[in-house]
């Protein structure tokens, strides 16, 4: 009975978590394998006639992150690495806290305690383009650890990051089966506690594409700037033709505003000049001229020909419709003749140009999950022009 009652009881439990650790490392030795296994079991299941170890990282055996030890952690260890199944859940591959409410505690664990001894460091503040990337010569960007890891080949050894701002503002991708995890001290190379490194990819996104395998993103903010061109959006990140292989733990994605779209051209003259006033063929005395009728064009068309005057110039073609300020004016009346074709009005002024359409709108929702990936959405071109003005009436 007391078989079965271990196999199905909770037999450890403790304080809120403290101390980082890797979960799985149970045997506490800066490596995961068939040995922590092990030691898990016989945490639970001590031989016969010999007291239990109590590790002192209870957290670090928890490879389910149920809260609790018992056999499922050690059979779910052993999935991992024998039967392809999911890694054990954050910390995980590197040091960290254990944030999951429940009673287990970690007092201390010795691997964590120094810089963890496999791993590519990146470090904003003591990092060198072409450095080795290790501890004591970290490189400056996430893009050029990830290609060292990659580089030198499988199993890829995971990317630490310094916590605070790193700048890749032309972008980078996301590399399959290299791990990053955030939020690190670059002096001590230990995670400080509620820390991201915060990665600023400028108008560009950080990408992850066609990932199919084991890959942990931990404690990173990835920030993308305002759209710069009419148009562009805002995109922190895009995930593309990727597996629930793919995790991402603890992260943040802050996307700037869209641009406004462009604005429309400037619209068309709406009208013509006014005509010239008619021929007179009446000689029995002195007249002017009518004014010629505005030119055509909507909205706002010409104005009606002047009328003809009882001495003098013909009085002035109307003004186009709508504002004289916006219409342009009529021309002028015809010169006075006794007799014949009188003199030719002034051609009515021009409508100004209609004015500039309205930037377009930023587009109201973020985006759209395809079956390739999420494709966000645009701003709006802006509109057309309005109507130009039209020719004021010709004397």
């Amino acid at each position: 009975m007391g078989l079965i009652l271990s196999l199905c009881g909770t037999l450890l439990a403790g304080g809120p978590a403290g101390a980082p650790f890797v979960r799985g490392d149970c045997n506490d030795d800066a490596a995961i394998n068939v040995a922590d296994a092990i030691y898990g079991l016989s945490v639970i299941l001590p031989p016969t006639g010999t007291n239990a170890p109590v590790p002192s990282c209870l957290d670090s055996c928890d490879a389910n992150d149920d809260g609790s030890l018992n056999i499922a952690d050690p059979i779910a260890l052993l999935g991992f690495l024998f039967s392809g199944d999911s890694p054990p859940p954050s910390p995980h591959p590197t040091c960290g806290t254990d944030l999951s409410p429940d009673a287990l505690d970690c007092l201390s664990s010795s691997s964590c305690a120094l810089p963890p001894p496999n791993a590519i460091f990146v470090s904003h503040s003591l990092g060198t383009a072409g450095a080795a990337g290790t501890a004591n010569a970290p490189v400056s960007t996430l893009m050029e650890g990830m290609a060292i890891s990659l580089a030198q080949g499988a199993p890829f050894l995971p990317v630490i990051v310094e916590e605070g701002l790193l700048l890749e503002l032309g972008g980078f991708d996301f590399v399959a089966g290299v791990d990053v995890t955030g939020g690190y001290d670059a002096t001590t190379w230990q995670p400080v506690a509620g820390a991201f490194s915060t990665i600023v990819v400028g108008n560009s996104s950080a990408f992850a594409e066609s990932i199919d395998v084991p890959t942990v993103i931990t404690h990173l903010e990835i920030v993308a700037d305002d759209g710069a061109s009419p148009g562009q959006g805002s995109i922190a990140l895009q995930v593309f033709d990727s597996s629930s292989a793919l995790e991402f733990h603890e992260c943040r994605f802050i996307a700037g505003n869209g641009a406004a779209g462009a604005v429309g051209p400037n619209g068309a003259n709406a009208g013509s000049n006014g005509g010239n006033a008619p021929s007179v063929a009446d000689c029995a005395g002195i007249f002017g001229g009518p004014g010629g009728a505005g030119g055509s064009g909507a909205p706002h068309g010409g104005g009606a020909g002047g009328g003809v005057a009882v001495s003098g110039d013909g009085d002035n073609g109307a003004a186009g419709g709508g504002p004289a300020s916006i219409d342009g004016s009529g021309g002028g009346g015809g010169s006075n003749t006794f007799c014949g074709t009188p003199g030719n009005g002034g051609n009515g002024g021009n409508g100004l140009n209609g004015a500039g359409g309205f930037g377009g709108s930023a587009q109201a929702f973020g985006g759209t999950i395809t079956a390739n990936g999420w494709v966000a959405g645009s701003a709006t071109n802006g509109g057309g022009g309005g109507h130009g003005g039209g020719g004021g009436g010709g004397g």
